[in-house]
């Protein structure tokens, strides 16, 4: 055995499994499925220590990445009895108010899975650079005919893809099942709480999304006025508008526009040797004070447009040459505001 294969100190596991240290990171791998790829990616602050787990005994193989007193589970593989496995039974024999309130029970499932995406992702990207041994394991499993040629980070979103799948079908069955039918009630409420988890999984992908998008903006700020101007806000959208002032030529700016909030930013000098690349924050508007108007470029055409955006203390008027780039910045403007005045 040559000097990687003995990284982290730890022994190949018989059979299926894994398991090594990295460091502080104990990492337990077993055999696991792209067919049966379950929604197991938790964060467990009191999680015991990790024990082997024999896929043949127990009825289930997982991953599961420990460091410190957390764990990371990126993925479980059941055998029998398997939740999704137990609900398509159900399904096929016809049984589907059963099978889905059945399903509910492990619905929390989905929500500590997409609650914990991030950091799945970003321990497995670690794991895979660092570790020769895991990255031998994975590159073994990925090689199995059921994964058909996929890798193993393809895999992860497919829980939450299957989740609005169950939306999809518990609601239609409600919506189309009628009210004498004995399995009426048991569908309803599966499809309730199938919608409600389903929402929650949007709402916490949406917050994962604008988190990215802020640290993006943050790092493309720079000075001590520039920090933490993103923190708690929520990220519409950004790019070039000409700044067109009482005398002189339009100056081209940056303009970034949150929920509650428009900054200006001057790029700073390409030539600059620390900030080369990155932007000068110049004024920040609050959107709640605003008052937006189109001055030209209602009726479409080629030649750009211009708008005014009134403040208490000062008067913008932004200017683009394409037309339909300025009429996103309108549409997203008026509902920033319309939204912080409701």
């Amino acid at each position: 055995m040559g000097h990687g294969d003995r990284e982290g100190g730890g022994t190949l596991a018989s059979g299926s499994c894994t398991e090594f240290r990295v460091g502080e990171t104990q990492v337990h791998v077993c055999q696991f499925s792209p067919l049966w790829f379950w929604p197991s990616a938790l964060t467990c602050p009191s999680s015991p220590p990790i024990k082997r787990v024999n896929s043949t005994t127990s009825g289930a193989g997982l991953m599961r990445i420990k460091r410190g007193g957390a764990s990371v589970v990126l993925g479980l593989h059941f055998h029998c009895p398997h939740p999704r496995r137990e609900l398509l039974l159900h399904l096929e024999g016809g049984r589907w108010g059963q099978g889905l309130e059945g399903f509910c029970p492990h619905l929390e499932l989905y929500t500590q899975f997409a609650a914990n995406a991030e950091r799945s992702w970003t321990t497995l990207q670690e794991q895979l650079k660092k570790n020769r041994r895991f990255r031998r394991f994975v590159r073994l499993q990925e090689g199995r005919p059921e994964f058909r040629g996929l890798q193993l980070q393809d895999l992860l979103p497919l829980p939450l893809q299957r989740l609005q799948q169950y939306e999809n079908l518990a609601v239609a069955l409600a919506e189309n099942t009628g009210p004498n039918s004995p399995d009426q009630e048991q569908l309803a409420r599966a499809a309730r709480l199938i919608s409600e988890t389903a929402q929650r999984v949007h709402t916490i992908g949406q917050k994962q999304k604008n988190d990215q998008h802020l640290q993006r903006v943050q790092a493309l700020l720079s000075g001590q006025q520039a920090k933490g101007l993103t923190s708690g806000r929520w990220f519409l959208r950004q790019g070039w508008l000409l700044v067109v002032p009482p005398q002189g030529k339009p100056r081209p700016r940056m303009f970034f526009l949150f929920s509650d909030a428009l900054l200006m930013a001057k790029p700073r000098p390409p030539l600059h040797l620390l900030q080369s690349g990155t932007f000068a924050c110049q004024a920040l508007y609050p959107i709640a004070e605003c008052q937006l108007q189109r001055v030209f470029g209602h009726s479409g055409g080629s030649c750009g447009g211009l708008l005014s955006l009134a403040f208490p203390h000062e008067k913008l008027l932004l200017m683009s040459t394409d037309q339909e780039e300025l009429l996103l910045w309108y549409h997203s403007l008026t509902l920033a505001i319309s939204s912080q005045k409701n």
